[in-house]
């Protein structure tokens, strides 16, 4: 599960490298600062050597923008939208909040936010994160999706569209109140486009890497919970009341179902998966904890 998490943060650990040495290029070219030059060389050297070995050692896979058909085929998929459902409340706006701050503290690292500004630049966003985490939530649970390219994402991203580019405009406003307008208006032009876009990416990546380390990729709750947007997603012959998972492999599935022997076949192609049970609807004994 960590591992195409990675190589999908690997753009973000690049972006953050090519930012500190631009920040630190300008510091040295147009301030004559030596020694913060030489600090973000080496901090965007750095970032941009762990990018390589991410990209290195993992496959490729968008957790973000989500094909239908690899979704059939790559679990990871189902688990990454079970644990933005399905995760606590309370858990899953800490990780938005954290997710918000490794951004804010990668970026202030790349030396694109002052000392000053980086704890009411750290309360902001990292309030954004846990709003944005509820929103998640919400859209995931109601299976709202937007389509790009054949792709699909939360509906919580048309959010992060609007809101990160108005945040970086007043911010640039309340920070440099002196600064010439025109100059202003450039810089937010040409931020717009790109932002809210990049952002979303890397929270929505870090918010499910926290999420997965909080509740564990082996997690028997954690599989369940893929398992029902698994069969959600990729089973439109399936009508699911309820599913568990056992920690020795049995999966069992209270529904209707259309092709039961074909889904039988697919849940067993999946590698954790020893036994499965289709069971009617009302099958008694349903005893689990269906708790979220």
């Amino acid at each position: 599960m960590l591992a195409p998490i990675f190589r999908s943060l690997s753009t973000f650990v690049f972006v953050i490298g090519f930012l500190a040495g631009s920040t630190g290029a300008y510091a040295l070219v147009f301030q004559g600062d030596t020694l913060r030059f030489i600090i973000l060389l080496a901090v965007g050297l750095v970032f941009i050597v762990a990018g390589l070995k991410m990209r290195e050692a993992t496959d490729e896979l968008n957790l973000v923008a989500i094909s239908p058909e690899e979704m059939a085929h790559q679990f990871e998929l189902s688990v990454a939208l079970g644990l933005g459902a399905n995760a606590a409340t309370g858990k899953s706006v800490v990780a938005g909040i954290a997710a918000s701050a490794l951004i804010i503290g990668s970026v202030a690292l790349a030396g694109w936010i002052t000392t000053q500004a980086f704890l009411p630049a750290l309360v902001m966003i990292g309030a954004y994160g846990g709003v944005l985490a509820l929103a998640k939530r919400r859209a995931l649970i109601h299976g709202n999706f937007s389509t790009k390219d054949g792709r699909r994402f939360g509906a919580h991203r048309r959010l992060s569209l609007l809101a990160i580019p108005g945040i970086t405009v007043i911010w640039l406003v309340l920070s440099a109140p002196e600064a010439d307008p025109m100059i202003v208006a450039i810089i937010a032009a040409g931020l717009l486009w790109w932002i809210g876009a990049a952002f979303h990416r890397a929270w929505e990546l870090l918010h499910t890497t926290i999420l997965v380390l909080m509740y564990g990729e082996k997690n028997p709750q954690t599989i369940r919970w893929g398992l029902h947007e698994w069969l959600r997603y990729t089973r439109a012959d399936a009508r699911v009341d309820d599913v568990t998972y056992e920690t020795e492999g049995h999966v069992k599935v209270w529904g209707d179902f259309d092709k039961p022997d074909e889904l039988k076949r697919d849940l067993l192609r999946l590698d954790f998966v020893e036994k499965v049970s289709l069971l009617a609807s009302g099958t008694p004994p349903h005893t689990h904890d269906a708790s979220r």
